[in-house]
């Protein structure tokens, strides 16, 4: 039957995005191992969970809960006749008092991401959170409250298996999440996939399985499906999950260690933990701060081309050479030659710049903000909360920037040019005493360097790769001991940066594994071979999802 626009809307709103039977059916399987038990689905969708609970085992009871009106009208007319009850309410204004506890909750969570999970909806879930034990972060997206609160409707050795977003993996606001599960059970395990889940969903998704509830915790583990990926095999797991590989819990909680780091094999995983863990590297954020550009609010008014400054009769006084997108850095250098390229073409590669002071305002400037008021540029939230409204604060130039947003690998690139940058990069201001930008460009192409950034950032949709600041920061890249190294760098930075504008990206990484990890830190050619292989496992189960 066609779902009308009206009930997506209120599912999309609502972050029910419901699961196949395939994936309900195993969690429910695996929740309940024993008859007569009872189950809880407290964001039952559809009921797809309920419908499985009473197929698979006699329970004493199931209970579903939904928030949406329609899911539970759903719910309920596909469970007429069966034993299943479906409440409507908000979970996080229910306690275990009010519903009981159950031998398995069983579900997935909602996945409404924190920029829409506002206002007294987040309040109360974090306030629930919070009477657990758990503080998070005002960043958290629903699931992550969801999956605490749930939490306390679990009988005392029962169990939890829940659908959850693979930031559980690897967010920093999931980690005191993961944390609370490792302490609620006696076992926690996670399992991964080749393939997305759910086709039609950005988010990239994992099964959470929790046994032991309220018993003393043991283990942590991670079982990858990446050669199973079809649903159908989830079937045939192992319930114990004898196949997962134990995760060292302490460093991975505080956030020391990457999961991710589990799916790579023995060899290069031993060589990055060792390399990471000594003198031998350091950290993006050791050298460098790293942030995102400015915002404006309002980037068409903002953002100007030549022939567009003329038009206003602005000046060079009120503009300053920006740099709109990462497609116009080309190689590892931003050159005064490649801004007035793009300048030539017509782009936009100017961003106003106006003092605040009016009386320092030229007629011309004075004409530009009056358009941009009857325009409503004014009106929009960043313009709104500034004052004055059409001055852009964070207009500092960079001496590097880094494309964050990728597909093969993000590129440190030195500002020659002396732009600035909105928020579509992330932009690098170097520390003092440090190495020269020129060795931090070519130490980040290196296969230490991408293999870091594949485990420091977060797969997106479609085979992309994204690193927020926090993540950029972390990043491990080798360390410049002595300044020969650097003199070895700057001797065959134009030729690398040659190579990349060529798009000959896979020589390019090959010269720096040469000049900086064999040349600087003595590495052999087979450790090097050695990284780039668990680089290029990673990069590839990303551009495959």
């Amino acid at each position: 039957m066609p779902v009308s626009s009206a009930t997506l809307t209120e599912r999309k709103q609502n972050g029910a995005y419901y699961t196949d039977e395939a994936v309900a059916r195993f969690l429910v399987r695996w929740a309940l191992p024993s008859l007569a038990a009872s189950a809880l689905d407290p964001s039952c969708g559809d009921g797809v969970f309920l419908r499985e609970a009473i197929r698979e085992a006699r329970c004493s009871r199931v209970l579903g809960i939904d928030i949406a009106a329609s899911a539970v009208a759903t719910a309920r007319a596909s469970l007429a006749g069966s034993p299943a009850e479906v409440l409507l309410s908000d979970f996080f204004e229910l306690a275990a008092d009010d519903v009981g506890e159950f031998d398995a909750v069983v579900g997935n969570p909602p996945f409404v991401r924190f920029h829409r999970f506002a206002g007294s909806a987040r309040e109360r879930a974090l306030l629930a959170a919070q009477s657990a034990g758990v503080r998070l972060s005002a960043l958290s997206s629903a699931w992550a409250p969801f999956l605490v609160h749930a939490v306390g409707f679990v009988k005392r050795g029962g169990r939890l298996a829940m659908v959850a977003p693979a930031e559980l993996l690897h967010a920093a606001y999931a980690r005191p999440v993961l944390a609370h599960l490792y302490r609620s059970f006696a076992q926690v395990a996670i399992i991964t996939f080749g393939r997305r889940l759910f086709t039609d969903l950005s988010q990239d998704t994992v099964l959470l399985l929790c046994a032991g509830r309220g018993q003393k915790s043991s283990r942590l583990a991670l079982l990858d499906l990446a050669d199973q990926w079809q649903l159908e095999t989830l079937l045939d797991v192992d319930p114990d999950l004898s196949a997962a590989r134990r995760l060292r819990a302490v460093p991975l909680l505080e956030g020391r260690e990457r999961a991710l780091e589990y799916l790579l094999p023995e060899a290069p995983r031993r060589l990055y933990r060792r390399l990471r863990d000594s003198t031998a590297s350091a950290r993006l954020g050791d050298w460098a701060t790293v942030g995102i550009g400015y915002v404006t609010g309002n980037n068409g008014y903002f953002h100007l081309s030549r022939q567009q400054i003329a038009d206003h009769h602005l000046g060079a006084d009120f503009v300053i050479p920006a740099l709109r997108r990462a497609d116009e850095l080309k190689g590892l250098i931003y050159s005064e030659a490649d801004w007035s390229t793009a300048a030539a073409a017509g782009s936009e590669t100017y961003v106003v710049h106006l003092p605040s002071d009016p009386e320092d305002l030229s007629e011309s400037a004075q004409a530009y903000i009056a358009l941009g008021e009857r325009q409503g540029v004014h009106l929009a939230y960043k313009c709104r909360v500034r004052k004055p409204w059409y001055v852009v604060p964070g207009l500092r130039t960079p001496d590097a920037f880094l494309t964050y947003m990728i597909h093969v690998s993000p590129r440190l690139v030195v500002n020659q040019a002396g732009a600035v940058a909105p928020n579509s990069l992330l932009v690098a201001h170097r520390k003092a005493g440090v190495p020269s930008l020129e060795y931090m460009c070519l130490a980040l192409m290196t296969s230490l360097g991408r293999l870091s950034v594949e485990l420091e950032g977060h797969s997106l949709g479609g085979g992309l790769l994204k690193l927020e600041p926090g993540e950029a920061a972390r990043v491990v890249l080798p360390s410049c001991a002595e300044g020969a190294a650097q003199r070895r760098v700057e001797g065959v930075f134009d030729e690398v940066d040659a190579l990349v504008r060529e798009g000959r990206h896979d020589e390019a990484q090959n010269r720096a594994d040469v000049v900086v990890l064999q040349q600087g830190l003595g590495l052999s050619q087979r450790e090097c071979a050695t990284l780039k292989m668990g680089w290029v496992k990673l990069q590839n189960r990303r551009l495959n999802r």
